[in-house]
Protein backbone atom coordinates (compact mmCIF):
# COMPACT_ATOMS: atom_id res chain seq x y z
CA UNK A 1 0.00 0.00 0.00
CA UNK A 2 2.94 2.33 0.76
CA UNK A 3 4.87 1.81 -2.01
CA UNK A 4 1.98 2.01 -4.67
CA UNK A 5 1.21 5.24 -2.93
CA UNK A 6 4.60 6.47 -3.20
CA UNK A 7 4.36 6.15 -7.36
CA UNK A 8 1.26 8.51 -7.05
CA UNK A 9 1.04 12.54 -7.55
CA UNK A 10 -1.84 12.49 -5.45
CA UNK A 11 -5.14 11.37 -4.19
CA UNK A 12 -8.71 12.79 -4.03
CA UNK A 13 -11.51 11.40 -1.85
CA UNK A 14 -14.83 13.41 -3.37
CA UNK A 15 -17.77 13.41 -1.03
CA UNK A 16 -20.81 13.27 -3.25
CA UNK A 17 -23.48 10.94 -0.85
CA UNK A 18 -26.35 11.35 -3.10
CA UNK A 19 -24.79 10.21 -6.35
CA UNK A 20 -25.13 6.22 -5.39
CA UNK A 21 -27.94 6.38 -8.38
CA UNK A 22 -25.26 7.37 -10.62
CA UNK A 23 -23.18 4.22 -9.53
CA UNK A 24 -26.13 1.79 -8.75
CA UNK A 25 -28.77 2.47 -11.17
CA UNK A 26 -31.45 0.54 -9.78
CA UNK A 27 -31.12 2.27 -6.24
CA UNK A 28 -33.99 5.37 -5.84
CA UNK A 29 -33.30 8.98 -5.55
CA UNK A 30 -32.98 11.88 -7.94
CA UNK A 31 -29.83 12.79 -10.15
CA UNK A 32 -28.88 16.49 -9.76
CA UNK A 33 -26.21 18.48 -11.01
CA UNK A 34 -23.34 18.74 -8.20
CA UNK A 35 -23.30 14.89 -7.96
CA UNK A 36 -22.98 14.34 -12.06
CA UNK A 37 -20.16 16.87 -11.84
CA UNK A 38 -18.49 14.48 -9.09
CA UNK A 39 -18.67 11.59 -11.26
CA UNK A 40 -17.45 13.83 -14.24
CA UNK A 41 -14.74 14.95 -12.21
CA UNK A 42 -13.57 11.40 -10.94
CA UNK A 43 -13.53 9.90 -14.52
CA UNK A 44 -11.32 12.59 -16.04
CA UNK A 45 -9.14 12.64 -13.20
CA UNK A 46 -8.59 8.63 -12.88
CA UNK A 47 -7.58 8.19 -16.24
CA UNK A 48 -4.39 9.83 -15.05
CA UNK A 49 -2.21 6.49 -13.82
CA UNK A 50 -1.09 8.72 -11.00
CA UNK A 51 -4.04 9.96 -9.63
CA UNK A 52 -6.21 7.99 -7.34
CA UNK A 53 -9.67 8.82 -7.00
CA UNK A 54 -12.34 7.74 -4.50
CA UNK A 55 -15.74 8.60 -4.82
CA UNK A 56 -18.12 8.19 -0.97
CA UNK A 57 -21.75 7.90 -1.06
CA UNK A 58 -24.14 6.78 0.92
CA UNK A 59 -26.83 4.25 1.34
CA UNK A 60 -29.22 2.62 3.36
CA UNK A 61 -27.94 -0.89 2.85
CA UNK A 62 -24.03 -2.25 2.17
CA UNK A 63 -22.97 -2.68 -0.74
CA UNK A 64 -19.60 -3.83 -2.27
CA UNK A 65 -16.58 -1.73 -3.38
CA UNK A 66 -17.05 -0.70 -6.54
CA UNK A 67 -14.00 0.45 -9.55
CA UNK A 68 -15.96 2.58 -12.16
CA UNK A 69 -13.84 4.37 -15.03
CA UNK A 70 -10.99 3.62 -13.19
CA UNK A 71 -11.92 5.20 -9.61
CA UNK A 72 -12.97 3.38 -6.72
CA UNK A 73 -16.78 3.83 -4.88
CA UNK A 74 -17.12 3.15 -1.22
CA UNK A 75 -20.71 3.58 -0.44
CA UNK A 76 -20.83 4.48 3.50
CA UNK A 77 -23.86 2.29 5.15
CA UNK A 78 -27.03 4.33 6.89
CA UNK A 79 -29.78 2.70 7.77
CA UNK A 80 -31.99 5.36 7.88
CA UNK A 81 -30.40 7.08 5.45
CA UNK A 82 -33.10 7.30 2.86
CA UNK A 83 -35.58 8.41 5.51
CA UNK A 84 -33.76 11.02 6.92
CA UNK A 85 -33.42 12.31 3.48
CA UNK A 86 -37.57 12.61 2.83
CA UNK A 87 -37.99 14.20 6.09
CA UNK A 88 -35.15 16.71 4.78
CA UNK A 89 -37.02 17.46 2.26
CA UNK A 90 -40.11 18.53 3.62
CA UNK A 91 -38.92 19.55 6.89
CA UNK A 92 -36.97 22.52 8.43
CA UNK A 93 -34.95 22.13 11.49
CA UNK A 94 -34.94 25.80 13.64
CA UNK A 95 -32.78 26.99 15.80
CA UNK A 96 -35.55 27.65 18.49
CA UNK A 97 -38.85 26.51 18.96
CA UNK A 98 -40.89 24.65 17.46
CA UNK A 99 -38.06 23.44 16.28
CA UNK A 100 -39.45 21.81 13.03
CA UNK A 101 -40.80 23.75 10.08
CA UNK A 102 -43.00 21.69 7.72
CA UNK A 103 -41.81 22.73 4.04
CA UNK A 104 -44.30 20.55 2.27
CA UNK A 105 -46.69 18.00 4.12
CA UNK A 106 -46.71 13.62 4.05
CA UNK A 107 -48.76 11.54 5.96
CA UNK A 108 -44.74 9.65 6.13
CA UNK A 109 -44.45 12.23 8.26
CA UNK A 110 -46.27 10.76 10.94
CA UNK A 111 -43.99 8.02 11.77
CA UNK A 112 -40.95 8.71 9.80
CA UNK A 113 -39.67 12.10 12.27
CA UNK A 114 -40.37 10.07 15.27
CA UNK A 115 -38.83 7.20 14.36
CA UNK A 116 -35.32 9.41 13.54
CA UNK A 117 -35.67 11.30 16.83
CA UNK A 118 -36.61 7.53 18.42
CA UNK A 119 -32.98 6.09 16.66
CA UNK A 120 -31.17 9.07 17.80
CA UNK A 121 -30.55 10.13 14.55
CA UNK A 122 -32.43 12.90 13.49
CA UNK A 123 -29.57 15.35 12.97
CA UNK A 124 -30.47 18.68 13.48
CA UNK A 125 -28.80 21.74 12.81
CA UNK A 126 -27.22 21.45 16.34
CA UNK A 127 -25.66 18.36 15.92
CA UNK A 128 -22.38 16.82 14.99
CA UNK A 129 -21.69 14.09 13.03
CA UNK A 130 -18.20 12.49 13.21
CA UNK A 131 -16.91 12.51 9.54
CA UNK A 132 -13.24 11.24 10.77
CA UNK A 133 -14.26 7.45 9.29
CA UNK A 134 -13.73 9.52 6.15
CA UNK A 135 -9.93 9.45 6.31
CA UNK A 136 -9.47 6.32 8.22
CA UNK A 137 -11.43 4.06 5.44
CA UNK A 138 -10.12 6.43 1.91
CA UNK A 139 -6.75 7.33 2.97
CA UNK A 140 -6.30 10.31 0.53
CA UNK A 141 -4.37 13.47 0.51
CA UNK A 142 -7.41 15.57 -0.97
CA UNK A 143 -10.76 15.86 0.35
CA UNK A 144 -13.32 17.39 -1.80
CA UNK A 145 -16.82 18.48 -1.11
CA UNK A 146 -19.24 20.03 -3.59
CA UNK A 147 -21.45 23.24 -2.21
CA UNK A 148 -21.59 24.52 0.63
CA UNK A 149 -23.54 23.18 4.09
CA UNK A 150 -23.19 22.43 7.96
CA UNK A 151 -21.83 18.96 6.58
CA UNK A 152 -19.07 20.15 4.09
CA UNK A 153 -17.96 22.42 7.45
CA UNK A 154 -17.98 18.92 9.60
CA UNK A 155 -16.41 17.02 6.53
CA UNK A 156 -13.87 19.80 6.36
CA UNK A 157 -12.89 19.68 10.11
CA UNK A 158 -13.09 16.42 10.47
CA UNK A 159 -10.16 15.58 7.85
CA UNK A 160 -8.01 18.82 8.50
CA UNK A 161 -7.69 17.11 12.19
CA UNK A 162 -6.03 14.23 10.07
CA UNK A 163 -3.50 16.99 8.64
CA UNK A 164 -5.40 16.31 5.15
CA UNK A 165 -6.34 18.76 2.70
CA UNK A 166 -9.55 20.53 1.69
CA UNK A 167 -11.03 21.49 -1.58
CA UNK A 168 -14.44 23.19 -1.57
CA UNK A 169 -16.74 23.40 -5.02
CA UNK A 170 -18.99 26.00 -5.12
CA UNK A 171 -22.10 24.56 -6.59
CA UNK A 172 -24.46 27.37 -7.21
CA UNK A 173 -24.54 31.37 -6.65
CA UNK A 174 -26.55 30.64 -3.59
CA UNK A 175 -23.40 29.13 -1.91
CA UNK A 176 -21.85 32.79 -1.49
CA UNK A 177 -24.51 34.20 0.00
CA UNK A 178 -23.11 37.36 2.02
CA UNK A 179 -25.17 36.83 4.66
CA UNK A 180 -23.24 33.66 6.03
CA UNK A 181 -21.31 34.81 8.85
CA UNK A 182 -22.53 38.05 9.27
CA UNK A 183 -25.92 37.81 10.04
CA UNK A 184 -26.68 35.98 13.83
CA UNK A 185 -29.10 33.09 13.40
CA UNK A 186 -28.82 33.19 9.58
CA UNK A 187 -30.34 30.01 7.85
CA UNK A 188 -29.59 28.84 4.29
CA UNK A 189 -32.23 27.84 1.78
CA UNK A 190 -31.57 24.40 2.89
CA UNK A 191 -32.06 24.80 6.61
CA UNK A 192 -27.85 24.78 7.23
CA UNK A 193 -26.68 27.45 9.86
CA UNK A 194 -25.07 30.61 8.23
CA UNK A 195 -22.13 30.70 10.69
CA UNK A 196 -21.18 26.61 9.73
CA UNK A 197 -21.17 27.31 6.07
CA UNK A 198 -19.34 31.08 6.00
CA UNK A 199 -16.55 28.09 8.33
CA UNK A 200 -16.38 26.14 5.10
CA UNK A 201 -15.62 28.48 2.94
CA UNK A 202 -12.88 30.01 5.18
CA UNK A 203 -11.46 26.64 6.23
CA UNK A 204 -11.86 25.25 2.57
CA UNK A 205 -7.58 25.17 1.54
CA UNK A 206 -8.85 25.88 -2.19
CA UNK A 207 -11.73 27.18 -3.64
CA UNK A 208 -13.19 26.10 -6.95
CA UNK A 209 -16.02 28.53 -8.93
CA UNK A 210 -17.75 27.70 -11.58
CA UNK A 211 -18.04 31.29 -13.42
CA UNK A 212 -15.99 34.69 -13.10
CA UNK A 213 -19.60 35.96 -11.16
CA UNK A 214 -19.49 33.22 -8.38
CA UNK A 215 -15.08 34.11 -8.14
CA UNK A 216 -16.35 38.13 -7.85
CA UNK A 217 -18.57 37.11 -5.48
CA UNK A 218 -16.62 34.58 -3.31
CA UNK A 219 -13.59 37.60 -3.08
CA UNK A 220 -16.07 40.71 -2.31
CA UNK A 221 -18.24 38.49 0.52
CA UNK A 222 -15.38 36.58 1.76
CA UNK A 223 -11.85 37.59 0.65
CA UNK A 224 -11.23 34.16 -0.79
CA UNK A 225 -9.20 33.76 -4.15
CA UNK A 226 -10.06 31.04 -6.02
CA UNK A 227 -9.61 28.56 -9.23
CA UNK A 228 -12.22 29.10 -12.37
CA UNK A 229 -13.36 25.57 -13.32
CA UNK A 230 -16.66 25.02 -15.71
CA UNK A 231 -18.68 21.84 -14.90
CA UNK A 232 -16.65 19.16 -16.45
CA UNK A 233 -18.06 17.35 -19.89
CA UNK A 234 -17.00 14.27 -21.96
CA UNK A 235 -17.97 15.17 -25.59
CA UNK A 236 -16.57 11.96 -26.40
CA UNK A 237 -18.50 10.08 -23.82
CA UNK A 238 -21.64 11.62 -24.94
CA UNK A 239 -21.17 11.37 -28.17
CA UNK A 240 -20.92 7.81 -27.74
CA UNK A 241 -24.23 7.87 -25.60
CA UNK A 242 -26.07 9.72 -28.76
CA UNK A 243 -25.18 6.54 -30.81
CA UNK A 244 -26.91 3.83 -28.84
CA UNK A 245 -30.63 3.10 -29.80
CA UNK A 246 -32.59 3.93 -26.89
CA UNK A 247 -36.35 3.35 -27.56
CA UNK A 248 -38.01 6.38 -25.57
CA UNK A 249 -41.68 5.37 -24.29
CA UNK A 250 -44.44 5.45 -26.71
CA UNK A 251 -45.29 8.51 -24.62
CA UNK A 252 -42.73 10.61 -26.14
CA UNK A 253 -43.70 12.69 -29.08
CA UNK A 254 -41.44 12.39 -32.17
CA UNK A 255 -40.27 15.90 -31.31
CA UNK A 256 -40.67 18.05 -28.41
CA UNK A 257 -39.37 20.66 -25.79
CA UNK A 258 -37.24 19.49 -23.07
CA UNK A 259 -37.08 20.61 -19.56
CA UNK A 260 -34.83 18.93 -17.22
CA UNK A 261 -35.31 19.79 -13.21
CA UNK A 262 -36.66 18.54 -9.79
CA UNK A 263 -39.95 19.61 -8.29
CA UNK A 264 -39.40 22.77 -6.23
CA UNK A 265 -40.33 26.28 -5.87
CA UNK A 266 -37.18 28.55 -5.71
CA UNK A 267 -34.80 26.85 -7.69
CA UNK A 268 -36.06 25.24 -10.57
CA UNK A 269 -39.70 26.26 -11.11
CA UNK A 270 -41.26 23.82 -12.89
CA UNK A 271 -45.02 26.12 -12.50
CA UNK A 272 -43.07 28.37 -14.69
CA UNK A 273 -42.73 25.92 -17.09
CA UNK A 274 -45.91 25.26 -17.01
CA UNK A 275 -47.05 29.07 -17.63
CA UNK A 276 -45.25 28.72 -20.97
CA UNK A 277 -46.76 25.75 -22.30
CA UNK A 278 -50.07 27.37 -21.63
CA UNK A 279 -48.86 29.92 -24.06
CA UNK A 280 -47.96 27.86 -26.35
CA UNK A 281 -50.82 25.12 -27.33
CA UNK A 282 -49.17 24.06 -30.51
CA UNK A 283 -45.97 23.40 -28.92
CA UNK A 284 -45.45 19.44 -27.14
CA UNK A 285 -43.20 19.94 -24.00
CA UNK A 286 -41.47 16.33 -21.65
CA UNK A 287 -40.84 17.82 -18.54
CA UNK A 288 -38.02 14.96 -16.53
CA UNK A 289 -38.98 16.10 -13.25
CA UNK A 290 -37.59 14.78 -10.03
CA UNK A 291 -39.93 14.48 -7.47
CA UNK A 292 -37.84 16.62 -4.63
CA UNK A 293 -41.24 18.07 -3.38
CA UNK A 294 -43.93 16.07 -3.68
CA UNK A 295 -46.35 18.95 -2.65
CA UNK A 296 -45.14 20.64 -5.75
CA UNK A 297 -44.52 17.75 -7.74
CA UNK A 298 -48.67 16.63 -7.34
CA UNK A 299 -49.64 20.56 -8.08
CA UNK A 300 -47.56 20.18 -11.02
CA UNK A 301 -48.68 16.35 -12.36
CA UNK A 302 -52.64 17.89 -11.68
CA UNK A 303 -51.97 21.29 -13.32
CA UNK A 304 -50.40 20.34 -16.54
CA UNK A 305 -52.08 21.26 -19.80
CA UNK A 306 -52.24 18.69 -22.32
CA UNK A 307 -49.33 19.41 -23.88
CA UNK A 308 -46.84 18.62 -21.28
CA UNK A 309 -46.01 14.70 -20.61
CA UNK A 310 -44.26 14.27 -17.15
CA UNK A 311 -41.26 11.50 -16.75
CA UNK A 312 -40.71 11.15 -13.01
CA UNK A 313 -37.27 9.16 -13.93
CA UNK A 314 -34.61 8.49 -17.16
CA UNK A 315 -31.38 6.52 -16.25
CA UNK A 316 -28.33 8.74 -16.39
CA UNK A 317 -27.02 6.85 -19.87
CA UNK A 318 -30.23 7.54 -21.68
CA UNK A 319 -30.17 11.08 -21.19
CA UNK A 320 -28.92 11.86 -24.90
CA UNK A 321 -31.28 10.20 -26.87
CA UNK A 322 -34.16 12.59 -25.18
CA UNK A 323 -31.73 15.46 -26.05
CA UNK A 324 -31.60 13.61 -29.58
CA UNK A 325 -35.19 14.30 -30.09
CA UNK A 326 -35.79 17.91 -28.78
CA UNK A 327 -36.08 20.44 -30.27
CA UNK A 328 -34.92 22.93 -27.62
CA UNK A 329 -33.97 23.07 -24.20
CA UNK A 330 -35.78 25.24 -21.80
CA UNK A 331 -34.88 26.04 -18.70
CA UNK A 332 -37.04 28.32 -15.80
CA UNK A 333 -33.99 27.85 -12.94
CA UNK A 334 -33.38 30.90 -10.94
CA UNK A 335 -30.11 32.47 -11.37
CA UNK A 336 -29.60 33.00 -7.43
CA UNK A 337 -29.17 29.20 -7.26
CA UNK A 338 -28.06 28.44 -10.54
CA UNK A 339 -24.29 27.85 -11.31
CA UNK A 340 -23.43 25.80 -14.37
CA UNK A 341 -25.71 23.89 -14.89
CA UNK A 342 -24.68 20.27 -17.01
CA UNK A 343 -28.21 20.13 -18.51
CA UNK A 344 -27.11 23.33 -20.65
CA UNK A 345 -23.72 21.81 -21.37
CA UNK A 346 -25.67 18.17 -22.41
CA UNK A 347 -27.94 20.52 -24.63
CA UNK A 348 -25.26 22.12 -26.47
CA UNK A 349 -23.30 18.70 -27.09
CA UNK A 350 -26.23 17.66 -29.00
CA UNK A 351 -26.74 20.64 -30.86
CA UNK A 352 -29.74 22.09 -29.13
CA UNK A 353 -30.78 25.31 -28.51
CA UNK A 354 -30.82 27.10 -24.62
CA UNK A 355 -33.49 29.08 -23.99
CA UNK A 356 -33.09 30.54 -20.22
CA UNK A 357 -35.23 32.29 -18.40
CA UNK A 358 -32.70 34.00 -16.44
CA UNK A 359 -29.19 31.95 -15.84
CA UNK A 360 -26.44 32.23 -18.30
CA UNK A 361 -23.20 30.61 -17.13
CA UNK A 362 -21.37 32.56 -19.78
CA UNK A 363 -21.77 31.35 -23.22
CA UNK A 364 -25.18 31.27 -23.88
CA UNK A 365 -25.64 35.33 -25.03
CA UNK A 366 -21.81 35.57 -25.60
CA UNK A 367 -21.50 32.54 -28.52
CA UNK A 368 -25.12 32.68 -29.99
CA UNK A 369 -25.74 29.34 -27.94
CA UNK A 370 -29.82 30.29 -27.42
CA UNK A 371 -31.68 33.21 -25.79
CA UNK A 372 -31.66 34.13 -22.28
CA UNK A 373 -34.75 36.18 -21.10
CA UNK A 374 -33.88 37.74 -18.65
CA UNK A 375 -36.84 37.01 -16.15
CA UNK A 376 -39.76 37.08 -18.39
CA UNK A 377 -41.92 34.71 -18.98
CA UNK A 378 -43.93 36.20 -21.98
CA UNK A 379 -40.72 36.60 -24.12
CA UNK A 380 -39.49 33.18 -22.84
CA UNK A 381 -43.22 31.94 -24.06
CA UNK A 382 -42.83 34.09 -27.75
CA UNK A 383 -38.80 32.22 -28.02
CA UNK A 384 -39.98 28.99 -27.80
CA UNK A 385 -42.89 29.40 -30.42
CA UNK A 386 -40.32 31.13 -32.49
CA UNK A 387 -37.82 28.51 -32.20
CA UNK A 388 -40.14 25.80 -32.72
CA UNK A 389 -41.60 27.45 -36.48
CA UNK A 390 -38.05 28.62 -37.54
CA UNK A 391 -36.05 25.14 -37.48
CA UNK A 392 -33.17 26.69 -39.27
CA UNK A 393 -32.58 29.40 -36.58
CA UNK A 394 -33.03 26.69 -33.97
CA UNK A 395 -30.35 24.96 -35.91
CA UNK A 396 -28.22 27.68 -36.14
CA UNK A 397 -28.37 28.20 -32.67
CA UNK A 398 -27.48 24.55 -31.33
CA UNK A 399 -24.74 24.16 -33.43
CA UNK A 400 -23.18 27.33 -32.10
CA UNK A 401 -23.24 25.58 -28.71
CA UNK A 402 -21.66 22.94 -29.69
CA UNK A 403 -18.99 24.72 -31.56
CA UNK A 404 -18.31 26.73 -28.15
CA UNK A 405 -18.34 23.30 -26.38
CA UNK A 406 -15.98 21.48 -28.33
CA UNK A 407 -13.37 24.55 -28.15
CA UNK A 408 -13.93 24.83 -24.01
CA UNK A 409 -14.52 21.83 -23.10
CA UNK A 410 -12.25 19.40 -24.08
CA UNK A 411 -11.80 16.44 -21.94
CA UNK A 412 -7.57 17.07 -22.07
CA UNK A 413 -7.92 20.62 -20.64
CA UNK A 414 -10.60 19.56 -17.70
CA UNK A 415 -7.86 16.81 -16.89
CA UNK A 416 -5.18 19.69 -16.93
CA UNK A 417 -6.75 22.06 -14.96
CA UNK A 418 -8.11 19.83 -12.08
CA UNK A 419 -4.23 18.46 -12.06
CA UNK A 420 -3.36 22.38 -11.33
CA UNK A 421 -6.24 22.64 -8.73
CA UNK A 422 -5.17 19.29 -7.02
CA UNK A 423 -1.49 20.43 -7.00
CA UNK A 424 -2.57 23.86 -5.11
CA UNK A 425 -4.45 22.03 -2.63
CA UNK A 426 -1.21 19.85 -2.01
CA UNK A 427 1.03 22.95 -1.77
Amino acid sequence: MTESRQELRCSLCLVAFDAIPLIFPEASGSIGGAETRAILMARLLSADPQVRVVVVVRDSRPRPIRMLYGFTVITRVDRLFRIRRFVSEHVTVLKAFPCLRIKSWSPGLIWKIPLLFLARLFRGSNSIEDFHWLSKETNCDVYGCLGVSERTAQIFDAVKSQHRRTLLFVASNADLDRSYGTLPGFVGPHGDSGIRCADAIRSANVIVCQNDVQQKMLKEHFGRDSHCFPNPFDPDDWRKKLQRPVALDAAIPSRFVLWVGRSDRHHKRPDLLLQVARSCSEVLFVMIMNTHDESVATAIRNQRPSNVTIIERVAFDDMPSYFRQSAMFVSTGSKEYEGFPNVFLQAAATAVPILSLEADPGFISKHQAGVVCHGDVEQLASEVKSLWADISRAKRLGENGQQYLSRCHSAAEARAKLLEILEDALR
